[in-house]
């Protein structure tokens, strides 16, 4: 509904990606700490969790990296280094998900 047909035909490859899984999420996550060197912690995991039901937010596997991205931008406003604390996850996930 967004495009018209001339835009897709400009796509050559359309793939479907699903959300994933909880699990596959949370691996992805992990993975994304590790690479941003942010101590992943179930705790912090949990809270971004809590923000996705509590919004009615589906999961996206492009979401772990952009949502560490946001935290450590916080982080850095902040001159701290970038870690899964209540205050920067709350600011990652407000900033990200836009509400109308």
């Amino acid at each position: 509904d967004l495009v018209d047909e001339a835009f897709l035909r400009r796509i050559r490859y359309k793939i479907a990606i699903n959300s994933p899984s909880e699990p596959q999420f949370e691996e992805i996550f992990k993975r994304v700490c590790a690479g941003r060197r942010i101590e992943y912690t179930p705790e912090g995991f949990q809270r971004f969790l809590a923000y996705y039901k509590a919004n009615g937010l589906e999961l996206r596997a492009c979401h772990p990296r952009d949502l560490l991205d946001q935290l450590g931008d916080a982080a850095r406003f902040f001159n701290r280094p970038p870690a899964l604390e209540p205050q920067l996850i709350d600011m990652a996930c407000e900033s990200y998900f836009v509400r109308l």
